[in-house]
């Protein structure tokens, strides 16, 4: 119970004190203008209170403020000049038109130093040949040289042999005898250089390793005579037909050489024998070497690119010695001499370089 009266006490107390403080802090009327200030106790005067400061100016009404050549006017940038400039024209801030002068355009960037590389060293690549439809690789520029190898099989070979016998000087008609001409192969080498781009002028050299006719009475027996060596003249023309495809003519001719061999060597050297044995005064024959001619012609076409290929018909008329015999007795001489004559037919493949 003391406990509860003691709350109550102090309670009161409080509120006591606080009244007090609250009527201490209380405002006093406001002294009439003119009157001195109330003394404080003890005799002491206040000093005045000081005047209130003075309200600060109004922001401008234009945030944020106007260009030059503008002023101000209810909230909104206005010209200072009236009547307002024309096109091309700007105000001054004096309130006056002046020209419209216009700024100078921006400078163009700089451009950039330039990159100076090291040429390259120059070869000497020669250009590349160029082809058209029109232009296979058979046709070379003037003063190309050509190299062509060939090797040619005997088709059809006929021919004669012609025997003339001659008695001091006078020589009965000839005799002739049909042959059949059996020389199977032929090898040959030419060189050939353009006089212009479709036309060739060369040499050729032909080689018949086995030359040999069938004679009567029966034309399948073989005679051997040798080797032939033929060196031709040769003019060759070159025709386009379509890309590396050409025709080639040719014309040639020229020196044809038999070395004697095989049975023609035989049969000199057993005459020579048979001779030595009569009662003569001198026994000679001829061995050669024989020289003789021939002319032909070709037909056939060359394909390729670099190395091309080239198949070809031919034809030939040729004519050689085959032998003298001779015959001294006293002052009569007797000769026989013969002479071969025949045509061949060859197919020729090849290639040229």
């Amino acid at each position: 119970m003391w406990r509860q009266v003691g709350w109550v006490f102090g309670v009161f107390v409080i509120l006591a004190g606080s009244r007090g403080a609250f009527a201490q802090t209380a405002p006093s009327p406001a002294a009439p203008s003119g009157a001195a200030p109330p003394a404080a106790p003890g005799g002491v005067a206040t000093p005045p209170l000081a005047p209130a400061p003075a309200p600060a100016p109004a922001p401008s009404d234009c945030f944020p403020n106007c260009r030059s050549g503008y002023t101000c006017y209810q909230a909104q940038c206005v010209s200072l000049c009236n009547p307002p400039c024309g096109d091309g024209q700007s105000c001054t801030p004096a309130g006056e038109c002046a020209p419209l002068v216009a700024a100078p355009p921006p400078p163009p960037p700089a451009a950039p130093p330039p990159v100076i590389t090291p040429a390259a060293p120059i070869e000497n690549v020669p250009p590349a040949p160029t082809a058209s439809c029109s232009d296979p690789s058979a046709l070379r520029d003037p003063g190309t040289f050509v190299f062509v190898g060939h090797l040619g099989l005997e088709m059809l070979g006929v021919g004669s042999l012609e025997e003339e016998a001659c008695e001091n000087g006078t020589c009965d008609p000839s005799i002739v005898t049909d042959l059949s001409d059996k020389s199977p192969v032929v090898l040959a080498v030419d060189g050939l250089l353009h006089a212009s781009r479709g036309l060739r002028l060369g040499l050729g050299y032909w080689l018949v390793p086995y030359s040999a006719v069938g004679a009567e009475p029966n034309k399948a027996t073989t005679v051997h005579l040798g080797i032939e060596h033929a060196h031709n003249f040769i003019v060759e023309g070159i025709a386009p037909l379509r890309p590396n495809l050409a025709l080639a003519l040719r014309a040639q001719g020229g020196p044809r050489l038999l070395i004697s061999g095989g049975d023609l060597a035989n049969g000199l050297d057993s005459f020579l024998s048979a001779c030595g044995r009569l009662p003569v005064d001198q026994c000679e024959v001829d061995k050669g070497p024989f020289f003789g001619g021939q002319f032909g012609t070709t037909a056939g076409v060359v394909f390729g690119n670099r190395v091309r290929a080239r198949v070809d018909l031919g034809v030939e008329r040729y004519f050689v010695k085959a032998g003298e015999r001779r015959l001294t007795d006293g002052s009569a001489t007797v000769s026989s001499a013969s002479t071969i004559f025949g045509t061949r037919f060859w197919v020729l493949a090849g290639v040229e370089l």
